[in-house]
C-alpha cells in the first residue's frame, strides 16, 4: 500500500503589508498607552509637589524675621519743652506729647505734619510733677502745687480726626487730703476713677464718679504702707491690687479689696530696679535691674489658693539697664529701650529677643507704640522720630506652637490652642501640641476599634470560610466603605451619642461578655456530636453566630439593670465623675473609635483579606499534609507570607484615621484638651481646619498657622506612608522564598 507524503506546511509570512500595518499599529498605541501613564504618574508627583509648594508658600512668612523701618514722611520741627509723656492711638494716626509746662502737641506719624499744640490751664507758678494714665485718654497730672487734674484726650471725626481736651471733673484742679506728694496710680473703669497718691509716709485712696462730677471724692480711704516710700505706683485689673516700687529691688502689694488683708513686700531683684511698668491689659508686670535682667510676673494662686505675685518668665539678658517698655496686646509682643540706647522686640511667650538694635545711638526721652499698624515714636532731645515695628508674625514663635506656656489667667503652665479671643484676654494662642495629640488619639482609639475585628474577620474569611459564603460576605463589608464619613457622623452625634450615655453599662458589658460568649460557643460547637455538627458545610458554621450576637447583646442589657443599680448606685456616669474622677462628656473617643472605625473596617478588610488569600494555597497544603493544624498553618506559613499586605492595610487605615475630617467634626466636641480618659473629647488637626478656615482672615497668623497644620498632616501622612513602604519591602525580600 502506497502512501503519499504531507505536503509541506504553509509558509508563515511575517512581513506581509497587512501584518506590517498591524504591528505598527500595536506599536503605537503601546507608545500612546505608555505616554498617558508617564504623563498621569508625572500630574501625581506635579500635583503632590504643587500642593506642598502652596502650603510652603503660606507657611514661610510665619518665619520673617521683626525688622523696624524709618517712615518716609518724619516730623521736621523741633519740639520745645521737656517731655513728660508721649503716646498714640490705636491705629497709631495721632500721636501726642505733654511737656511738663502742660504743653500738648499733636502730629501725624504717617505725614509728619503737626496738627495743633494746646496747653492744659494750670495754675500760676505751677508745673506737672507726675503723670498717671488711668486708661481711656485720661491722664490724671500731680501738680507741683499738690493739687491732681484729670484731663482727658478725646478725638472727633472718622478720617479727619481733631484732638479735643476734655476735663471729666472740671477744669479747676483737686485739693485732695492729704495733699499727695509722691507718685500717682489712677484706673478707670465703668465711670468710676480709682486714684491712689502717697503722702507723708502713707498710701491714700479715692474714689470718683465720673457721672457725677464734682471736687470732691465719693470715697476717701487710708492704705497700708509697705514700710518704704515708693518710687512708683501701678494698679493692677479690677483695681485689686496696687503695686508699690521700693528700693533694694523690693516690690511691695497692697491689696485694695476685702478686709483684713495685709501688704506684702517681695525682693523682685538682686540691683535696683529700672524697668517696672504693666504690659496693655495691666495683667503682667515686667521688670528689668541695674544688671540688665528682665522678667515677666502676675499673679498665680498658691497651695491655699491665695494669688501671689510671682516671677514666670525670665527673658535673655539685656546689654544694659531696660529703661522704658511699650508693647501691644493683640500679639503679645513689647519693646524695650535700654541705657545705651538698643532697642529690642520680644514676644512675650519667648526668651528670646526677636530683633535687637540702636537707633538713635543714645537712650530716647520717651517711647510710643501703637496697637495696631506699629507705628512707634522715639524722641530724643527734643526731636520726635517715626518709625515701623514690621512684625506680622510676632506671637508665632517655636516655644508657643511646642512647649508649654503659662499665660496670664491661668494656673500653671500649659499647652494651650485659643484661636478666639475674650474680653479679657485678646492675644490669641497657638499651640499645636493639643491638636497633634487630639489627632493621634481619635486615630488611637479607631484603631484599636477596627483593626481587631478586621483582621480577624479577613483571616476567617480568606482561610477558614466557605468560598460560597464568602463570595458573599466580601462584597457586602467592601460596600460599607460607600457609606459617607458625613452620615456615619451625623449618626454617632445624634443618635449613638446620646444611647451611649444612658445605656453605658450595658455596652461596656456586652464588650466584655460577647468575645467570652463567642469563644464558649466555639469551643461547646467543636464538643458537640458529629452528625450536628455536620449538618453544616464546613465553613458555614459562622451562621450560627448570627443567633448568637442578638442572645448575648440582650442578655447583656438585661443584666446592666441590676449590675448597675448594685455597683453604681444606678447611674454609672455619675459614679465615674464622683467615685473615680473620671469626667464624662457625651461626644467622647469613644465614640469617635465606634463610629471611625465603622469607616475603617471595610478598608482594613478589603486589604487584608486580599493580602491572605493571594497566598499560593499550595503552602498551607504542604503544612497540613506535614501534620500540621490549619491554626499552626495560618501563623507559620500563611500570615508570614501575607504580612506585607497586612502592613500596607494597616497603614492605609491609620492614614485614613489621621485625615479624616466629618467624623471627628460632628463627633468629638472639638475641645482642645490633653486628656487620655477615653470619656472626654478632643479636637485634631483636620477637624480644627474645617472649623476655623472659614473664620480666619487672609494671611492673619491664625490664617497661617492653619496651614502650618495642613502642612504637617502632608507631611505625617508622607512619613508614615515612606516608613510602611520600606517596612512591607523588608517584609516581601524576608518572606520571598515562601
Amino acid at each position: 500500500m502506497s502512501t503519499s507524503p504531507l505536503p509541506p506546511p504553509p509558509e508563515l509570512r511575517l512581513t506581509t503589508p497587512l501584518r506590517k500595518r498591524w504591528l505598527q499599529l500595536r506599536r503605537y498605541k503601546d507608545r500612546l498607552a505608555t505616554l498617558f501613564i508617564m504623563l498621569g504618574g508625572l500630574g501625581v508627583i506635579l500635583s503632590v509637589l504643587m500642593i506642598l509648594f502652596y502650603l510652603l508658600y503660606q507657611v514661610v512668612p510665619l518665619l520673617t524675621s521683626a525688622r523696624i523701618v524709618p517712615l518716609q514722611q518724619q516730623i521736621e520741627q523741633p519740639l520745645t519743652g521737656q517731655s513728660l509723656y508721649m503716646a498714640l492711638d490705636a491705629e497709631g494716626r495721632i500721636g501726642v506729647r505733654l511737656t511738663q509746662q502742660g504743653e500738648l502737641q499733636f502730629f501725624q506719624p504717617a505725614s509728619g505734619a503737626l496738627l495743633q499744640q494746646q496747653r492744659i490751664a494750670l495754675p500760676d507758678n505751677s508745673h506737672i510733677t507726675d503723670l498717671a494714665d488711668a486708661g481711656d485718654g485720661l491722664m490724671v497730672l500731680a501738680l507741683s502745687d499738690g493739687r491732681v487734674l484729670p484731663v482727658q484726650r478725646q478725638y472727633s471725626g472718622t478720617n479727619n480726626l481733631q484732638p479735643v481736651l476734655h476735663y471729666p471733673l472740671g477744669i479747676e484742679p483737686l485739693s485732695l487730703q492729704p495733699a499727695p506728694a509722691g507718685p500717682l496710680a489712677a484706673a478707670v473703669n465703668q465711670k468710676q476713677l480709682l486714684l491712689i497718691s502717697f503722702h507723708d509716709g502713707q498710701l491714700h485712696q479715692f474714689h470718683f464718679d465720673l457721672s457725677q462730677p464734682g471736687p470732691t471724692p465719693i470715697q476717701s480711704v487710708s492704705l497700708p504702707t509697705p514700710g518704704f516710700e515708693p518710687r512708683k505706683l501701678l494698679l493692677m485689673p479690677q483695681q485689686s491690687r496696687l503695686l508699690a516700687l521700693g528700693p533694694e529691688g523690693r516690690i511691695g502689694v497692697i491689696p485694695l479689696q476685702g478686709e483684713g488683708q495685709t501688704y506684702e513686700v517681695i525682693r523682685a531683684a538682686r540691683e535696683e530696679i529700672t524697668l517696672f511698668e504693666l504690659l496693655p491689659g495691666r495683667r503682667s508686670l515686667m521688670l528689668g535691674d541695674q544688671s540688665g535682667a528682665l522678667s515677666q510676673w502676675f499673679f498665680v494662686p498658691d497651695e491655699y489658693n491665695s494669688l501671689k505675685l510671682q516671677q514666670i518668665r525670665q527673658y535673655d539678658p539685656l546689654q544694659s539697664a531696660p529703661k522704658r517698655l511699650a508693647g501691644r496686646e493683640q500679639d503679645n509682643s513689647f519693646i524695650t529701650l535700654e541705657q545705651n540706647g538698643t532697642l529690642s522686640v520680644y514676644s512675650l511667650t519667648s526668651s528670646r529677643a526677636l530683633l535687637r538694635t540702636n537707633l538713635l545711638g543714645d537712650e530716647p526721652d520717651a517711647l510710643a507704640l501703637s496697637a495696631y499698624n506699629s507705628f512707634l515714636l522715639m524722641e530724643r532731645n527734643n526731636r520726635v522720630s517715626s518709625w515701623q515695628l514690621q512684625a506680622p508674625h510676632a506671637e508665632i514663635t517655636l516655644s508657643s506652637l511646642w512647649s508649654e506656656i503659662w499665660h496670664e489667667d491661668y494656673d500653671e503652665p500649659g499647652y494651650i490652642w485659643q484661636s478666639s479671643t475674650n474680653g479679657t484676654d485678646s492675644a490669641a494662642k497657638y499651640s499645636l501640641v493639643p491638636l497633634v495629640f487630639g489627632t493621634l488619639k481619635a486615630a488611637l482609639y479607631a484603631m484599636l476599634m477596627a483593626t481587631p475585628m478586621a483582621i480577624c474577620g479577613a483571616i476567617y474569611t480568606a482561610y477558614f470560610m466557605a468560598p460560597a459564603l464568602r463570595r458573599k460576605i466580601k462584597p457586602m463589608i467592601e460596600m460599607m466603605a460607600a457609606v459617607p464619613s458625613v452620615v456615619l457622623g451625623f449618626l454617632a452625634g445624634l443618635w449613638l451619642a446620646p444611647f451611649m450615655q444612658v445605656h453605658l453599662a450595658a455596652i461596656l458589658l456586652l464588650v466584655l461578655l460577647l468575645p467570652i460568649s463567642i469563644l464558649l460557643f466555639a469551643f461547646g460547637w467543636e464538643k458537640m456530636p458529629q452528625r450536628i455538627r455536620f449538618l453544616l458545610p464546613e465553613g458555614w458554621d459562622v451562621i450560627l453566630l448570627l443567633g448568637v450576637i442578638p442572645l448575648v447583646a440582650w442578655l447583656a442589657f438585661l443584666l446592666a439593670v441590676p449590675i448597675e443599680a448594685w455597683l453604681f448606685d444606678g447611674q454609672l456616669v455619675l459614679w465615674l465623675g464622683n467615685q473615680v474622677g473620671i469626667s464624662y462628656d457625651q461626644r467622647n473617643a469613644l465614640i469617635v473609635g465606634i463610629a471611625m472605625g465603622f469607616a475603617i473596617i471595610p478598608t482594613l478588610f478589603s486589604l487584608t483579606e486580599d493580602a491572605i488569600h493571594a497566598v499560593p494555597r499550595h503552602l498551607s497544603n504542604g503544612a497540613l499534609a506535614l501534620g500540621a493544624t490549619p491554626w499552626q498553618a495560618l501563623t507559620w506559613m500563611i500570615l508570614p507570607a501575607a504580612s506585607a499586605g497586612i502592613f500596607s492595610a494597616l497603614m492605609i487605615g491609620f492614614g485614613r484615621a489621621i485625615g479624616e475630617t466629618m467624623i471627628v467634626l460632628m463627633v468629638t466636641g472639638n475641645t482642645p484638651i490633653m486628656e487620655m480618659n477615653i470619656f472626654e473629647g478632643m479636637r485634631t488637626l483636620a477637624a480644627n481646619i474645617a472649623i476655623e478656615m472659614p473664620e480666619s482672615s487672609v494671611g492673619s497668623s491664625h490664617y497661617r498657622v492653619l496651614f502650618l497644620t495642613a502642612l504637617l498632616l502632608f507631611l505625617f501622612t508622607l512619613v508614615v506612608n515612606t516608613i510602611a513602604e520600606l517596612i512591607r519591602q523588608q517584609l516581601r525580600r524576608k518572606y520571598r522564598a515562601l
